[in-house]
C-alpha cells in the first residue's frame, strides 16, 4: 500500500511464507518511508490586461514551490502562445531542493487582435509529471481614428483639401 502526504511516501506491505510448520501462512510485515518531490504553483494562472499588438506588457510572475522532501528535476519548461518566459530554475534539467523555488516571469506579446490563450507547461519528476500555468490576454489596437474633429488643411502649390481627423488613445497609451 502507498499513501503519499506532504512529500512523504509511506510504504506497507507483507512477505507471506506457505510451508508445512505450524501456523503457516507465516508473515513478515514491512514498513517503509521515503521522500517524494512536489509541486505548487502560485498563482496557477495569469491573466494580463489588454495589451497593443506588437507591443510587450509589464511582467507578471508565477512561483513554483518544492513542497515535497525529495529534490525536485525539472527537464523541460515550454511556454505557448504570445507568451515568453524568463526563470530563476537554473539550466535544464534543473534540481530545485525541497522546500525551494523559483520564479517565472511573464510578459505578454499578442500577435492579433483577439482573446490570446497560452500556458508554461513545466515537465518533471513529481506526480503527474507535467505542471501548467495558464496564461490569458486580450490583443488590442494601440490607437483608434474616428471623425469628427479638428481639421487639417493640406497645400501643395495652389491646390488644398481639408480632412477632419479625430484621434485618441486607447487602453493608456499617451503622447506624440
Amino acid at each position: 500500500i502507498k499513501m503519499q502526504t506532504g512529500g512523504i511516501l509511506r510504504v506497507r506491505g507483507a512477505v507471506t511464507i506457505e510451508d508445512n510448520a505450524p501456523g503457516s501462512p507465516h508473515a513478515i510485515f514491512l514498513n517503509g518511508v521515503g521522500a517524494v518531490p512536489g509541486v505548487q504553483l502560485s498563482p496557477e494562472s495569469l491573466n494580463f490586461d489588454p495589451q497593443g499588438v506588437g507591443t510587450i506588457s509589464a511582467s507578471q510572475t508565477a512561483t513554483l514551490t518544492n513542497t515535497g522532501g525529495a529534490p525536485l528535476i525539472i527537464s523541460s519548461i515550454t511556454p505557448s502562445g504570445d507568451f515568453t518566459q524568463t526563470n530563476t530554475c537554473g539550466v535544464l534539467p534543473a534540481t530545485l531542493a525541497a522546500g525551494a523555488d523559483c520564479v517565472f516571469t511573464v510578459r505578454f506579446e499578442p500577435t492579433t487582435i483577439d482573446t490570446r490563450r497560452g500556458a508554461i507547461s513545466i515537465t518533471d519528476n513529481a506526480a503527474g509529471g507535467l505542471h501548467v500555468i495558464g496564461l490569458s490576454g486580450t490583443g488590442q489596437t494601440p490607437f483608434a481614428l474616428s471623425t469628427p474633429g479638428d481639421t487639417v488643411t493640406i497645400q501643395r502649390g495652389v491646390d488644398s483639401a481639408t480632412y477632419t481627423i479625430n484621434a485618441s488613445t486607447t487602453f493608456g497609451f499617451t503622447g506624440d
